[in-house]
């Protein structure tokens, strides 16, 4: 399995399944309680990326099954990469992307898990609560949130922003290919939204998992998928679907959703 860590424009993707906790509460828990860290090493984090001790900081890494590993019992950490594969929607897990903040890469833990400083406030809360709000949700549709609400927050640095179609091969691609096989396109021209994803293998190995799509075509999948699990994650950004469609390409489906604000 391939771990996207490389975004456009040098941006990064952490995984997570911890809750923000203060630098106060890291120091008490960390560094007094479990004496895994000297104060030493704590007063020079805050020199040096200039934070506070009531700055709020979580728990990340590059892989998914690496955050999904402190969801098991330890009797399952040394094959947590295969427990994570093949069952990934099992596992509550949050992206990140390193402009939400600064990561301590001093602060390794010796497996491949690290501190992140939150610098928003509304990141901060986002976090908090998501879990709780969203909690009969799948992974993968916070995902996808996740990626509506990283587009819509450059829509409104840049009206200009994602302006050009898709390839569509990089949207079938799930190695050198768009991030989770999603473009979200700006067309500017009609003033909508439109969101493009590619089903490669592993989407449907993970979809047919689920008990309610069990026995579905394809296309029944994809349709029930829009028509159910996606008509809430547009409400969630207060987005109406115009249109559907979906089609293969080089023998695989792509999906499109036209969306209006």
């Amino acid at each position: 399995m391939k771990y996207i860590i490389e975004y456009n424009k040098f941006k990064i993707k952490y995984y997570t399944t911890s809750n923000p906790i203060t630098l106060n509460e890291f120091i008490e828990t960390e560094v007094n309680d479990r004496e895994n860290y000297e104060i030493d090493e704590v007063n020079n984090w805050i020199k040096k990326y200039k934070i506070s001790t009531n700055d709020y900081l979580i728990w990340v890494s590059t892989k998914p099954h690496i955050a999904a590993r402190y969801e098991m019992p330890a009797s399952d950490w040394d094959n947590c990469e295969e427990i994570y594969n093949n069952n990934p929607e099992d596992y509550y897990i949050n992206t990140i992307m390193s402009d939400d903040g600064i990561l301590i890469s001093e602060s390794d833990d010796g497996d491949d898990g690290f501190l992140f400083i939150l610098k928003s406030n509304l990141f901060e809360s986002r976090l908090i609560n998501r879990k709780e709000e969203h909690k009969n949700i799948y992974t993968s549709d916070l995902i996808r949130m996740d990626l509506i609400e990283y587009f819509l927050n450059n829509l409104e640095k840049d009206i200009n922003y994602n302006t050009s179609d898709p390839n569509y091969i990089k949207l079938i691609d799930d190695w050198d290919g768009y991030d989770d096989q999603v473009y979200i396109q700006n067309n500017i021209q009609n003033n909508e939204i439109i969101f493009w994803e590619g089903w490669v293998s592993s989407c449907w190995d993970a979809l047919y998992l689920k008990d309610e799509y069990k026995g579905l075509s394809k296309t029944e999948a994809i349709e029930k998928f829009i028509k159910e699990r996606f008509t809430k994650i547009s409400k969630e950004f207060n987005l109406s679907i115009i249109k559907y469609d979906y089609f293969k390409f080089r023998g695989k489906y792509i999906m499109k959703i036209t969306l209006k604000r």
